[in-house]
């Protein structure tokens, strides 16, 4: 039997998966150039903390990105900030690597962004996000 409280935990616990897997996805993303920098974790600690996650969380994120079952929000605004938090994380090492903007585009597409808009908006955020700089 379904109680308010199972389908309250049942609800947060797929926001907490959908959180895990935007840390895991931008960890993955960290890595894909060979290469983690401490600002890159810095990063990634910062919007895990912002996210709500508590540090085992997190750690669970990084050590095991394969057990984080992949979910993306339904909202368009959490998806925006979510590209936003992936293009932060690829842009702050001021060396946009290739793999790095290929697998933003990918996760854009999985996120169900129009192909058509993908640059344009990625462009938008870099640029948004080098003003503030």
């Amino acid at each position: 039997k379904l109680s308010v409280m199972n389908i309250y935990d049942l609800l947060s616990s797929d926001e907490k998966n959908a959180k895990m897997s935007h840390i895991a996805g931008l960890y993955a993303l960290a890595c894909v150039d060979g290469k983690i920098d401490d600002v890159e974790l810095e990063i990634i600690a910062k919007i895990a903390n912002r996210e709500g996650l508590s540090e085992d969380e997190l750690c669970e994120c990084i050590s095991n990105p394969e057990k984080i079952n992949i979910e993306f929000p339904d909202d368009d605004n959490i998806k925006v900030q979510y590209l936003r938090d992936m293009v932060t994380l690829m842009i702050c090492d001021l060396d946009v690597d290739e793999k790095e903007m290929k697998l933003c585009k990918t996760i854009a597409k999985a996120m169900e962004f129009k192909d058509e808009i993908i640059d344009a908006l990625l462009m938008d955020i870099i640029n948004d996000i080098k003003k503030k700089m």
